[in-house]
């Protein structure tokens, strides 16, 4: 049996782990053009993904990625109604660098430690962002710069 491959320029990963995005905060920002391991906000905290997701302000030992490149760039823009002035730096995360272990591909809408959907609001942005969590440090292998913030 033969056929035909829709396009053979596209990059297939059998184990599903792709490429994702993440606008860095400005303490992030300065690890990356330092060249050092992008640290999460706590990475001694111990709370769950329903929590992390719920409330993006906590400091929690997650880091949020998208796999959306316009997602990513929507949470970089400057905000000046927020204090946010200028934009922030957005890296590519190559997650097969990554300990597969921690990664949680939480855009499907199921929470990967309970097995179950997600309650509301984490639900809502874990699918509308198509959001990636990484545990722990992103170490400077795994990532490179995308877009370089600064702009106002």
């Amino acid at each position: 049996m033969y056929g035909y491959v829709k396009d053979t320029n596209t990059q297939f990963d059998p184990l599903g782990w792709i490429t994702v995005y993440r606008a860095l905060t400005v303490a992030q920002e300065s690890q990356a053009l330092n060249n050092e391991p992008i640290i999460p906000k706590n990475s001694m905290a111990n709370y769950s993904i329903q929590e992390h997701i719920d409330d993006g302000n906590l400091r929690t030992q997650y880091s949020s990625a998208t796999k959306k490149k316009h997602t990513a760039e929507r949470y970089a823009r400057a905000n000046p109604r927020r204090g946010k002035m200028s934009s922030s730096t957005i890296i590519a995360i190559d997650t097969d660098k990554l300990d597969s272990n921690k990664v949680f591909d939480v855009s499907n809408g199921i929470d990967p430690q309970t097995g179950n959907r997600f309650r509301k609001p984490a639900l809502d942005y874990a699918l509308k962002d198509a959001e990636v969590l990484i545990q722990g440090e992103i170490p400077k292998s795994a990532y490179t710069i995308h877009k370089k913030g600064g702009c106002r």
